[in-house]
C-alpha cells in the first residue's frame, strides 16, 4: 500500500523511493522529541500504534536510530496457535518504521 502525502506528519517530508511495500523518505527532524512527534503525528493520521523495539540514542554515525513496528507484529506476543484467551493482538503484522 503506497504512502499518502496527507498521512505524512507536519514536517519537512521528502519521499527517496517508494514500491508496492516501501516507502523511504526523510524528514527534517533534529532531535528525540521531534522523532517522538512525527510518530505520533503519524500514528493519529493513519489510525495506527507504534511500539519502540529498538533504539540506540547516541551512536556514532547517526544522532540516534529508533525501530518502531506496529502493535498488532508478533514482537513479544503469543503465538496465534497458543493465543488461548482469544485477546492477542499478534496478527503478525510486519509494518515498521
Amino acid at each position: 500500500m503506497a504512502l499518502q502525502n496527507s498521512e505524512l506528519p507536519s514536517f519537512e517530508n521528502e519521499v527517496i523511493q517508494t514500491d508496492s511495500e516501501n516507502t523511504i523518505l526523510r524528514s527534517n527532524l533534529k532531535n528525540i522529541s521531534d522523532v517522538k512527534a512525527w510518530i505520533a503525528e503519524y500514528g493519529r493520521n493513519t489510525n495506527t500504534k507504534w511500539n519502540l523495539r529498538h533504539s540506540n540514542p547516541s551512536g556514532v554515525r547517526f544522532l540516534c536510530a529508533h525501530k518502531y513496528v506496529c502493535h498488532h507484529s508478533s514482537f513479544n506476543k503469543v503465538p496465534s496457535s497458543q493465543n488461548k484467551r482469544g485477546i492477542s493482538k499478534n496478527l503478525n503484522c510486519a509494518a515498521t518504521i
